[in-house]
């Protein structure tokens, strides 16, 4: 077994963490399944979740989550 691949976060990442852990509590997992709590949320979790609400292929993917938070932040910072 390899050892552990150790990448050091940034303050705000770990605060971010922080914040979560006291809305989803202190499992394992930052993400985890619904369906149980010792599983973390699968690969097309959120794709599930979108259609659930009623949105198709064309409304909105995971990736675009992505995109909208990327822009949403890049914008955020230069506020400041």
């Amino acid at each position: 077994m390899d050892p552990p691949h150790i990448i050091p976060l940034a303050e705000q990442a770990l605060a971010l963490l922080q914040e979560l852990e006291l809305l989803t509590g202190f499992g394992k997992y930052v993400f985890p399944s619904a369906r149980c709590q010792s599983r973390p949320l699968p690969d097309n979790g959120v794709r599930t979740a979108l259609r659930s609400l009623g949105d198709d292929n064309q409304t909105m993917t995971a990736h675009g989550f992505r995109a909208i938070a990327r822009t949403l932040f890049d914008h955020d910072t230069r506020q400041i």
